[in-house]
């Protein structure tokens, strides 16, 4: 799994910003995930899908 930097998709107060990290961080994760298809899993997919309801949900 790629390293991201430790504030990098960290949501803030901006609805439309955090909605564009969102858009970010999927694009890097189907790109990652795509690369390393032999790696990628359910399991994998249903945790990011996951931290990002629960990232929606801190605002």
């Amino acid at each position: 799994m790629p390293n991201f930097k430790e504030n990098e998709f960290k949501p803030d107060h901006s609805t439309k910003s955090t909605l564009i990290n969102h858009h970010n961080y999927i694009t890097i994760l189907m790109r990652s995930c795509h690369g390393i298809a032999h790696q990628c899993n359910n399991v994998f997919l249903t945790t990011s899908i996951l931290n990002l309801l629960r990232w929606t949900l801190i605002l």
